[in-house]
């Protein structure tokens, strides 16, 4: 996550359709501005695709301060989803994870930490307990898309079911404000 700074007062922080100036506007965000989540980075690092509402669009990240515990993995929660099955997990890092999907008994679990994968960048794994069963989630940090916005998310996860309900499923997940 990500606060706007650097902007002056009574402006906004324009989002742009590409990683550009020469692009053009499609929003802005507010001044000061708390928990934005940067879904992706321009191969130079300079420009931060970001979601506004349902669309996702690029602002420079000379004003985004990245905040203390805000970037993965050290975050404390993750909304994550997917579709066909619809699905829908949050999980508290540490702490509760709720497994939803429609027609079925919502399944609880106790959450561990999001540890990173040996010798591989951007790939992380959290495990997540009860006494009905498990939710493993495999985490990779690359965008991804839930084929029905044109919102953007920054973690695409792969969830494996074991217990109660047994099930492999995929979808994306954003980091969700402290």
């Amino acid at each position: 996550m990500h606060d706007v700074v650097r902007v002056d007062p009574g402006d906004r922080l324009n989002v742009r359709a590409g990683p550009s100036t020469q692009f053009g506007i499609i929003g802005k965000i507010d001044r000061g501005s708390l928990d934005v989540e940067v879904v992706d980075r321009n191969a130079e690092g300079t420009w931060a695709q970001v979601n506004l509402g349902e669309l996702s669009g690029w602002t420079s990240l000379t004003y985004l301060a990245p905040q203390v515990g805000g970037s993965f993995p050290d975050v404390s929660w993750l909304a994550c989803f997917g579709n066909e099955p619809f699905w829908s997990m949050d999980v508290v890092v540490g702490g509760a994870a709720r497994f939803v999907t429609p027609g079925a008994d919502t399944l609880r679990f106790q959450a561990g930490r999001i540890e990173q994968a040996n010798g591989r960048r951007g790939l992380f794994g959290l495990t997540a307990e009860s006494g009905a069963g498990q939710a493993t989630m495999v985490l990779r940090q690359q965008a991804c898309s839930d084929g029905s916005s044109d919102r953007s998310y920054g973690l695409d996860a792969a969830i494996v079911l074991r217990g109660e309900r047994n099930a492999t499923l995929s979808g994306c997940c954003s980091i969700a404000p402290k």
